[in-house]
């Protein structure tokens, strides 16, 4: 894929700058970073969206051995920096890192070109619009599969901006359009890993907007509620089967054809390792997911 079709996003951060990478991550293109945004410190480099192939791994051993420039997501450490000796490497986990950027890349051309079938009015449009899902619900598989084997790390985290962050993400997507975000006005602070804490949001909303009912119905909402930071997703679906909301890990149960119940029973998981609950509840119409996690006191 060509460099122009790659996004760079700056944004300020509670804690110095991050550069975001959309698309395909080349070596030149990041050399070209390194040198531009040299002076701004600390800098975190997301390459959650990007594409990541072989040939950039040695630049980013360099990128990586400077203190202040962080890689997310942190499992590609396990790919760019020295092993020690004698420590054993998960074989699996390096293999299932590195399909994520083949299925990256075959999402975004695979969306270009549902542009183009939908502009021209192609009957292929819904089949590659199928396939795109069918992609996206792989990369979640194997993100989840990352997430259980790699080292937690716990930091401050300020709930609204993270769920607007998962929000952004998601409108880029088909199907997205309409999800909205209500945050509190006072920041919900709570203590966990971040990468861990994004997927929970992520796996939540996908769930909301694959349920069957309208993506503009679907909402999301950040509160403190008591000891609480509250994480709550509505959506006007069919609603949760009735075995679901008595056993949130329970899998094999799913509205969705075909479906598993493996986002949720993840959801589950996370919530309970950051001492959370989540409860799961129908409504008059649709479904709600509510996520209680321990307020935080930053200092």
């Amino acid at each position: 894929m060509p460099v122009s079709h790659t996004a760079v996003h700056l944004a300020r951060a509670q804690r110095g700058w991050t550069l975001r990478v959309v698309g395909s991550l080349t070596p030149p293109l990041l050399q070209d970073l390194r040198h531009r945004y040299a002076t701004y410190s600390p800098l975190c480099l997301d390459l959650r969206r990007a594409a990541v192939c072989a040939e950039v791994l040695p630049e980013l051993r360099h990128f990586c051995a400077e203190p202040t420039h962080t890689v997310i997501p942190t499992e590609l450490r396990a790919a760019i920096l020295p092993i020690p000796d004698g420590l054993p490497v998960d074989m699996r986990t390096l293999l299932t890192h590195e399909l994520r950027s083949p299925l990256a890349l075959s999402q975004m051309r695979l969306s270009g070109l549902l542009q183009e079938l939908v502009a021209s009015g192609s009957p292929q449009a819904e089949s590659c619009r199928r396939t795109i899902e069918d992609l996206q619900a792989v990369r979640r598989l194997l993100d989840t599969y990352l997430s259980a084997h790699r080292t937690w790390e716990s930091e401050a985290i300020e709930l609204s901006a993270l769920c607007r962050q998962a929000v952004q993400h998601l409108q880029d997507l088909p199907g997205a359009v309409g999800l909205t975000l209500h945050t509190s006005a006072e920041a919900v602070w709570v203590w966990g890993d971040r990468q861990a804490l994004y997927q929970l949001v992520w796996n939540l909303l996908l769930n909301a907007l694959e349920a069957g009912g309208p993506p503009d119905q679907v909402r999301m909402s950040v509160r403190i509620r008591e000891a609480y930071g509250e994480v709550l997703v509505t959506d006007a679906g069919p609603g949760f089967p009735p075995e679901r909301l008595q056993q949130p890990s329970l899998l094999g149960h799913s509205t969705k054809a075909g479906g598993l119940g493996v986002g949720l029973a993840i959801c589950d998981w996370i919530t309970r390792r950051h001492r959370g609950q989540l409860h799961l509840e129908n409504g008059a119409v649709g479904a709600r997911a509510r996520v209680l996690l321990p307020l935080h006191q930053p200092h």
